[in-house]
């Protein structure tokens, strides 16, 4: 059974690939409390809206759109699983990152670069999720020094009862679009990810660096 003071100290994680939050490269320890960061970012985003609503960049109008609306419907989501009695947000996006890996076991490194988590950061929750019974670590057979992430018989159950609360919320704000309204939201964003991705890998690349894979849809 889930207990919340487990997890009293946790607040969403900044969304991973394809779901706004952080911006690229920005690797953060989670906050304090529950709704410490999405409290921070409504402010930020409110405020920054009224000191720039004369501006005509189409793309900084998009972009403030972008995560003012990513601020609103995380808060939304978190309180529905706190309603159902649920984990926080940072759990879900942690055991669904795990889950849509490439091969289901994926490095501590690779979860930290989806999530834009610091190490330090992914170990904390990572190792709230074990105590909790819902992840395990094991080590790599091509090199014992790397850890991966395997969702336990518990992880999956729990993961499939949060997934159904955070796609009920989900549905219910975004229902406000039209098919071809989200159609294109996705398309167009999908363009800003690859940008982002493409440099982020050029990059690494350049630093003689292997980036880690993006986790399938």
């Amino acid at each position: 059974m889930f207990s919340r003071s487990a997890a009293r100290r946790h607040s969403p994680v900044p969304a991973g690939p394809g779901s706004g939050g952080v911006a690229p490269g920005r690797a953060i320890d989670p906050p304090d409390g529950p709704s410490v960061e999405i409290d921070f970012y409504v402010n930020c985003f409110l405020s920054y809206h009224l000191c720039m609503s004369s501006s005509r960049a189409p793309h900084l109008e998009a972009w403030r759109a972008v995560v003012t609306s990513h601020a609103a419907v995380t808060d939304r989501v978190q309180r529905a699983l706190t309603a159902a009695d649920l984990p926080p947000l940072s759990w879900f996006e942690i055991l669904w990152a795990v889950r849509r890996s490439p091969d289901g076991r994926p490095r501590m490194s690779e979860l930290a670069e989806w999530l834009t988590l610091s190490r330090g950061g992914i170990t904390k929750l990572v190792d709230r999720l074990q105590e909790a019974g819902y992840l395990e670590r094991a080590s790599c057979s091509s090199d014992r020094r790397s850890l991966h992430a395997e969702l336990t018989p518990a992880g999956e159950k729990m993961l499939e009862e949060m997934r159904l609360v955070y796609e009920a919320e989900i549905e219910r704000h975004l229902a406000t679009l039209t098919v071809e309204e989200s159609a294109l939201i996705t398309s167009s964003l999908q363009k800003v990810t690859g940008s982002t991705c493409a440099k982020a890998q050029a990059e690494a690349q350049a630093q003689g660096l292997e980036p880690a894979l993006t986790p399938a849809a």
